[in-house]
């Protein structure tokens, strides 16, 4: 039997809202860092694998991909400039492509982990379905 998580985005506009809601479905109850790294372990079974197999089926994909866009990247990049001293021209970099409409998103960088962790996706009008 296959588990189904739904991450519908209309219950997250940002990305803590995301890790919170994520953590929720995948790991009620258990503390995990919250962070691109931590979501790979967890989906790639270094830290408290759900029982597999199962999906995630991410609904209004739409929306995420605006709130988890170039502004919401923004202010994630600018936080690293707080904490990362040596990657601070990297990070600056990020900010001017997305600023000029072009570099990767966190949708795109989310969307890529829970894709490299999957057996198969299958996408359909704003919904992504990842097997795991």
């Amino acid at each position: 039997m296959t588990n189904t998580y739904v991450l519908n985005a209309n219950d997250f506009s940002n990305l803590i809202e995301f890790y919170d809601l994520i953590g929720e479905l995948l790991l009620p109850d258990e503390f995990w860092g919250k962070n691109l790294d931590a979501l790979n372990d967890i989906l790639s079974g270094g830290f408290n694998i759900p029982d597999s197999p199962f999906e995630i089926v991410w609904e209004n994909i739409e929306k995420s991909k605006n709130d988890l866009g170039a502004r919401e990247t923004i202010i994630w990049y600018e936080a690293k400039l707080f904490t990362q001293e040596d990657n601070r021209q990297y990070i600056r970099n990020q900010i001017a492509e997305l600023r000029s409409h072009k570099g990767d998103t966190l949708f795109d960088f989310i969307y890529d982990v829970l894709s490299e962790n999957s057996s198969e996706i299958l996408v359909e009008p704003n919904r992504a379905t990842f097997k795991m």
